[in-house]
Formats: structure tokens, C-alpha cells, sequence
């Protein structure tokens, strides 16, 4: 994907539904009125919507590259990607019409078309959909939309486990278990 041009990204945030059309005018006649450094920049443009509050940095490291999305999925909006283990990919999104923060897992199309997988995932979503534990994230729904399968889960908030173990190294033995 080549990367777009001023007018290109600037028109780009309406295509994606990123944001309207007149927040869009609004917000580049603010940054043209600034006159911020890197005014003719992309990156930094993008940058200054992320400092605004208009667009994350996710959507924005997309756009920048000239990706067009899709940045939402029915009713929920993609806010951020977060690295995992497997074929399917996390999100935190937002539902749209409720302002509700979730976790998305967009589930892998192929795998998904395949009965035995996806007789699996029905049955494990029900069954985590009755799972009462506070302990556990709630899973919400299994939806499809736009041609995507996804899971609707409730957002775990705060620092992954890889990224703590990385930060302290590795448990004690003791600490480990009662964990």
C-alpha cells in the first residue's frame, strides 16, 4: 500500500467512517490554523489527531501506511490491535450505538467455514457465555456481521502477563502457584 498524500489521508478518515465529514473539515482547518510542526507531514498530522483525541494510534500507524481499514465491524469500532497467540485476532473496540468499551476476537474466516471448528466455537462461546465466575472476562455474544465472524467479550483492563513477566522476570515457584 503506498502511503497517501495529504489530501488522500485527510479524505481518507471520512472513508473509513473513521470520523464525519464535518468533524473531519473542522479538525483540518484547526491543524491548518496552527500551523503545528510538521504541518505538511502525514505522520505528523497523524500524531496531532491522535493528541487531539480524534483517532488512536492504531488507526492512525493504519492510515499513515495507507490502509483503508475496515476500522469498524458492524456496530463496533476497532480502537486498538493487540498481539496473540493463534489465528484469530483481539481488538478492544467500542459499540457504537451503546458507547460500550469491548474486546473483540475477529475469528479466522477459513477456519470458521470449516463444521467441526466451528461447531467448537458455538459450543465453547455458549458455554463461556454462561460462565459466572468474576474471576473470567464475560463473553457476550458470537456475532457475524460485514461477512466477519467475532466474539463480543468484556475488556480485561491492565498489563498483560508477558509483558509483567518480561518487566519482573521470571516468578518464584511459590509466587507462581498461588497465582
Amino acid at each position: 500500500m503506498p502511503a497517501p498524500t495529504l489530501d488522500e489521508f485527510w479524505q481518507s478518515l471520512v472513508s473509513t467512517r473513521l470520523l464525519d465529514a464535518a468533524t473531519t473539515a473542522r479538525l483540518r482547518a484547526d491543524h491548518a490554523g496552527s500551523e503545528p510542526v510538521g504541518a505538511g507531514d502525514v505522520k505528523a498530522i497523524a500524531a496531532w489527531l491522535v493528541g487531539r483525541g480524534a483517532i488512536t494510534r492504531w488507526q492512525a500507524k493504519r492510515l499513515v501506511i495507507g490502509d483503508r481499514g475496515p476500522f469498524l465491524i458492524g456496530d463496533y469500532r476497532l480502537l486498538e490491535r493487540h498481539d496473540r497467540e493463534g489465528d484469530s485476532l483481539l481488538f478492544t473496540a467500542r459499540h457504537e450505538p451503546s458507547g460500550k468499551p469491548v474486546a473483540l476476537v475477529l475469528l479466522n474466516g477459513k477456519r470458521c467455514r470449516n463444521l467441526e471448528i466451528w461447531t467448537a466455537i458455538m459450543t465453547r462461546t455458549r458455554i463461556a457465555t454462561q460462565a459466572g465466575d468474576p474471576m473470567l472476562s464475560a463473553t457476550w455474544s458470537l456475532e457475524q456481521e460485514d461477512g466477519s465472524r467475532f466474539i463480543v467479550c468484556e475488556p480485561v483492563i491492565g498489563v498483560s502477563l508477558a509483558d509483567e513477566l518480561e518487566r519482573l522476570g521470571p516468578l518464584p515457584p511459590q509466587q507462581a502457584g498461588v497465582i
